[in-house]
């Protein structure tokens, strides 16, 4: 580049960071107190750059902590209120290595991200893969507290309220949770590592397994067992199967790549009883996208919630609540005679 059109550093006007001046970073269980340090600032200044993209107004706090203290760190956070469970990081098809927790403060719902410090290495020891994949993390974690801070701005007290029955609980978490995954990929997706062969490997081992896990638990039921088991894992397994279904469309659609593009994907839905369902579920997910923060309705959520259901049926567990109790529990389940329904 010529020395008449290079752009210097004091031209280059930056929007300021949206992140609040009470934010703190917090590292736990580090034995040598001055890496500690030097670790916290080093991520703060990543959060903070995040900032200027992202909405992180709400951001309440980061914590870090190495291998099983991260665990316990997400257990112990101080949610701002009783009632609200403690959180765990996932396991399974997709193992945490950071969470962002909403949390209540000064009756208003906020987010707290806390990060697993053995993923976040790369910052300080030169591994450039590794550091890619710090990167990714923080800026995936910022991008839920941006997507969390649009949600209740639009909806208020819908993440965290209380709801009038069950179906409404589950109706409203299953429609945050995919939508979030969605955004929050597709947002992040070119940001430090590319994590495309990732989140397919998910969404093909859930796609994989889904099924069978709800035919499993219908066959318990048949044979004897309550009928509660069996509607909790039905609810679990297709919603997972739809949030991972997110998680991988919302990175795809973020690097402008079509699942039909990704030979392992297209070859395991074509034919696939899922394949309708994922297509509906791309296409809705895209319509929310569109409007994003600025929904003039909750009805595309419901749409989501719409859809989860409808798998759960198609696997062969249909339920109405029973009206006049508290919490409305879900009782009775009706299985046909042909269940389960095989996966072909």
């Amino acid at each position: 580049m010529s020395d008449d059109t290079a752009i210097e550093e004091d031209e280059i006007e930056l929007p300021p960071s949206t992140v609040p001046s009470t934010c703190r970073v917090q590292v736990r269980r580090f034995e040598d107190g001055e890496l500690a340090e030097m670790f916290g600032t080093l991520i703060g200044h990543y959060i903070h750059a995040f900032g200027r993209m992202l909405e992180l107004g709400t951001l309440d706090g980061v914590t870090v902590a190495p291998g099983a203290a991260y665990a316990e760190a997400a257990r112990t956070l101080d949610r701002g209120h009783g009632d609200l469970p403690p959180y765990t990081p996932s396991d399974g098809h997709a193992v945490g290595i950071a969470m962002t927790v909403p949390v209540i403060r000064d009756g208003a719902v906020k987010s707290h991200i806390v990060l697993n410090a053995d993923y976040l290495i790369g910052l300080i020891n030169g591994d450039t893969g590794l550091s890619d994949l710090a990167l990714h993390t923080m800026g995936h974690e910022c991008c839920h507290v941006d997507a969390t801070a649009k949600f209740e701005r639009a909806f208020p007290g819908r993440l965290l309220g209380k709801h009038k029955s069950m179906s409404s609980w589950l109706a409203w978490h299953v429609a945050t949770m995919v939508w979030d995954e969605y955004i929050v990929t597709r947002t992040c997706a070119r940001w430090g590592a590319d994590q495309t062969e990732g989140y397919e490997d998910t969404f093909l081992s859930a796609l994989a397994e889904a099924r069978p896990k709800v035919n499993d638990a219908i066959r318990v039921h048949l044979a004897g067992g309550p009928p509660f088991p069996m509607i909790q894992v039905a609810n679990t397994e297709y919603a997972h199967l739809m949030k991972f279904s997110a998680y991988h469309l919302g990175n795809l659609d973020g690097f402008k790549i079509a699942p039909a593009d990704r030979p392992r994907t297209a070859q395991a839905l074509d034919g696939h009883w899922f394949e309708p369902y994922f297509k509906r579920l791309h296409e809705a997910l895209r319509g929310i996208a569109k409007d994003n923060g600025r929904w003039g309705s909750d009805a595309p959520f419901i749409a989501l919630a719409d859809l989860h259901q409808d798998l759960v049926r198609l696997g062969g567990i249909a339920y109405y609540e029973l009206p006049g109790r508290r919490y409305n529990f879900l009782w009775p389940p009706y299985v046909p005679a042909d269940a389960p329904v095989d996966d072909d």
